[in-house]
């Protein structure tokens, strides 16, 4: 039976069996050199492949180490995704290649194949690097390529002295019996027979007996731009074409289990009749709900209507003017924009009400608020209470004072850093669920999901919350994309990828390493949380203090829970900005919890 303390004789014990890992692959190296005259013209021809850490940023330049691991080995529990990456090079061209899979089997069962996918990994330009990042917080060097997007080929080729990783992904079914599942990836060229085998990797996934519940535990959301998907698939927002673009978009935001769409208030039309009042009409925005909804990402996050005011710096935030579809405008006043705004929330909670949708549902005031206006900011959430007392108030801000009006509080990351301690205290005062964002800020050491920075500082982003107690992530950019987003990834100059983490496909979005990384970090910390729970059953059960009249719209663990989470978690984040960017000591680390939950699991 593992423990707590367990850990750190695992992760020892763990350095030393890497350690003679690396003797043996050294004596005889896991490098695979293949030799197959029928895949080009070439009377000999040599093509490296070798196998890296899906966490890896690799480089056209990237040479075959001398260690490499000879096979693919993974650990996942039921309901669980987990990645690995393998990279070709040659010094001569070989087009047409291609990947297939065979159905991974053991004794117990099998996974069969439609689960298991492959992608090239793409590469786009970065004109410069993050700002006020040194060089040992980096990926790489700009200018050059960086890998991101994962590409949909049914084929690809090799350039001449550039290495091309492709990204394996598999998917464990909940249903999978616990076991060792063997198989391999087989790598062709031109036709697929064994005359034209380039190269085959062996598999071994090893599946642990837990399971990740359908649940969502971790609040998560990556803002989605309706306009820059109508833009980049040449179509009118809001037209038929436009929604049958949709699902796909909603689905692939479930499948990286967020929890959360950025619902634009447009949808909601206000027309005003003859006799005065006001009219709403819902049918677009029952259809957005109901579309994202019924694919699985439940929560509804209404797009703020307020603004600052001028600077930074200013100290004055309003609401927008909401416009009136007024048939006799030109004839008599328009209603004042309070009024109107008290109208809209109000019918807003009645309409969430008739439809089922009032708990899943949370409404953004004007976007982050800071020590320089966060009075006006409150008298908007304080507005918005008066008129529909049952919304929950969500915000990503930059200051310790909205006290009671808020019930998300969403700190930027390196404003928490400064400020934790004030911020935990106003969570247990006023009970606000407390997350956290990133965005253009914080760089340097932070954590933060650019295209130059490490792929590991992005799978830690939800580890950072296990560590301090945070219960979901925000950032703005899911898909505000540039004008040509596989040329151009620094958006009105923005540091590399800060404005998307997917790109415009044919039909849909096109996957990229750092939402690959994502989905895992949140994966760990739904495995953190679970064993966590499971250890509580030995302990006193007590519940986190809350003063807010709305129930927790994500689920808040016990003291004793969290307490266990930190403690695991600080084994890899250290501080706000300090982690250990160890593959190895996180491989390790990732390993043993799932270890621990299967032992939880069958004891």
């Amino acid at each position: 039976m593992y423990s707590l303390h367990s850990i750190e004789f695992l992760m020892h014990y763990s350095r030393l069996a890497c350690v003679i890992a690396s003797v043996t692959f050294f004596l005889g190296s896991g490098l695979v050199w293949w030799t197959n005259r029928s895949v080009a013209t070439s009377e000999n021809l040599r093509v490296a492949v070798w196998v890296v850490d899906p966490m890896e940023n690799v480089f056209r330049t990237a040479q075959p180490p001398p260690d490499a691991p000879d096979k693919i080995e993974l650990h996942a529990v039921r309901n669980e995704f987990e990645c690995a990456q393998i990279v070709l090079r040659s010094e001569e061209r070989i087009d047409e290649l291609s990947v297939q899979f065979a159905s991974l089997t053991s004794s117990v069962g099998r996974i069969e194949a439609s689960n298991l996918r492959w992608n090239v990994v793409g590469y786009v330009p970065v004109q410069k690097n993050t700002p006020k990042t040194p060089a040992s917080e980096l990926a790489g060097i700009a200018p050059g390529e960086f890998p991101d997007p994962l590409l949909e080929k049914a084929s690809f080729a090799l350039a001449p002295g550039r290495s091309q990783p492709l990204y394996l992904t598999f998917r464990v079914p909940v249903d999978t019996p616990p076991g060792e599942y063997r198989g391999a990836v087989q790598i062709t060229a031109g036709e697929t027979n064994a005359d034209t085998a380039v190269a085959e990797v062996p598999i071994l996934l090893t599946v642990h007996g837990a399971a990740l519940s359908e649940e969502r535990h971790f609040g998560f959301t990556s803002w989605f731009s309706a306009g820059d998907l109508a833009k980049q698939h040449g179509v009118t927002v809001w037209s038929e074409d436009f929604w049958r673009l949709l699902p796909a978009y909603a689905r692939n935001l479930n499948e990286h289990r967020q929890t959360m769409i950025l619902t634009p208030m447009e949808l909601i039309k206000v027309n005003r009749a003859a006799n005065g009042y006001l009219t709403f009409d819902f049918s677009r925005f029952d259809r957005w709900a109901r579309l994202f909804v019924d694919a699985g990402v439940p929560v509804l996050e209404g797009k703020e209507m307020g603004r600052r005011v001028g600077k930074w710096t200013s100290p004055l935030m309003e609401f927008h003017p909401v416009p009136v579809n007024d048939p006799l405008k030109a004839t008599r006043k328009p209603l004042p924009n309070d009024a109107v705004l008290r109208a809209f929330f109000g019918a807003l909670e009645q309409r969430l009400e008739k439809q089922g949708w009032l708990d899943r549902f949370v409404m953004h005031v004007s976007d982050e608020p800071t020590r320089y206006n966060y009075p006006s900011w409150r008298k908007m959430s304080q507005f918005i209470r008066a008129a529909a007392p049952r919304l929950r108030r969500i915000e990503a801000n930059q200051t310790t004072e909205l006290d009671g009006d808020i019930e998300i509080s969403v700190p930027q990351l390196d404003s928490f850093g400064v400020g934790m301690d004030r911020y935990s205290a106003k969570r247990n005062q006023y009970g606000n669920e407390l997350w956290f964002y990133t965005c253009m800020y914080p760089t340097g050491a932070f954590a933060n999901r650019f295209v130059d920075y490490p792929l590991i500082k992005t799978r830690l982003l939800p580890w950072i919350a296990a560590r301090y107690g945070l219960t979901g992530y925000l950032h703005w950019g899911y898909n505000y994309w540039s004008e040509r987003p596989f040329e151009f990834v620094e958006r009105s100059n923005l540091p590399p990828g800060d404005s998307f983490v997917v790109y415009p496909g044919k039909n849909g979005p096109l996957n990229s390493l750092r939402w690959e990384m994502f989905r895992e970090g949140i994966e760990d910390y739904e495995c953190l949380l679970l064993l966590s729970q499971k250890q509580q059953t030995h302990t006193t059960r007590t519940q986190p203090p809350s003063a807010s009249p709305l129930p927790p719209l994500v689920h808040q663990p016990s003291e004793e829970v969290a307490q266990y989470m930190r403690a695991i978690a600080a084994r890899m984040v250290y501080a706000p900005d300090q982690y250990n960017l160890s593959h190895q000591d996180f491989n390790a680390l990732h390993r043993q919890i799932r270890q621990m939950l299967a032992a939880r699991t069958n004891g």
